[in-house]
C-alpha cells in the first residue's frame, strides 16, 4: 500500500501533529508500506524510510514556527509518479489546499486529517480560505486589543 503525506509542518517541529505524522510513518514501515511525504523544507530526505519532498515557505506573521507553504510542481509530477493508494492531507492550509486540488486532478483517493485526526469529510478551497481567513482575523482582533490596551 502507498500513502502520500502532505501536510503543513513536520519535523524538527515538535508538536502532537508532527509526532503523530512520525508515528504514521513508523507504522507504514514497519507494515512494510511505502510512503511519501510533501511538506515544509526540513533539510530532511527520509523518515523511517518515507522519501520526503521539501517546498519553501513565508512566515506565518503571528506564528513564525509556521510557514505558508507553497506546492511545487514537482509535488504534482512525485504524486503523479508515486501513485499513492490513499493522499492523507494534515491540517489543510495553503499546502494541504493545493495537495488536495492536486490529487483531485490526478483523481487520487484523499483523506483529511485535522490535528492528525481523519475527519472525511468534504473540504473546498473557500473552506480552506475561510479558515485561515478566521485566524488572520482572530490574530488582527487580538492584536487590536493589545494595542487598545
Amino acid at each position: 500500500m502507498g500513502v502520500a503525506i502532505i501536510t503543513e509542518n513536520f519535523l524538527p517541529k515538535l508538536d502532537g501533529v508532527t509526532r503523530t505524522l512520525a508515528r504514521l510513518l513508523e507504522h507504514v514501515q514497519t507494515n512494510g508500506d511505502q510512503a511519501l511525504l510533501l511538506g515544509p523544507n526540513s533539510g530532511m530526505t527520509e523518515y523511517a524510510g518515507a522519501e520526503i519532498i521539501g517546498t519553501a515557505g513565508l512566515p506565518f506573521p503571528f506564528y513564525p514556527e509556521l510557514k505558508f507553504n507553497f506546492f511545487r510542481p514537482l509535488f504534482l509530477h512525485c504524486l503523479s509518479e508515486f501513485q499513492p493508494d490513499i493522499v492523507h492531507i494534515v491540517d489543510p492550509v495553503i499546502l494541504g489546499a493545493t495537495g488536495l486540488a492536486a490529487a483531485r486532478f490526478l483523481k487520487m483517493r484523499k483523506q483529511m486529517g485535522q490535528a492528525g485526526l481523519v475527519q472525511p469529510h468534504k473540504y473546498s478551497w473557500y473552506e480552506a480560505m475561510e479558515c485561515l481567513m478566521d485566524g488572520y482575523r482572530e490574530a488582527i482582533m487580538n492584536a487590536q486589543t493589545l494595542i487598545a490596551a
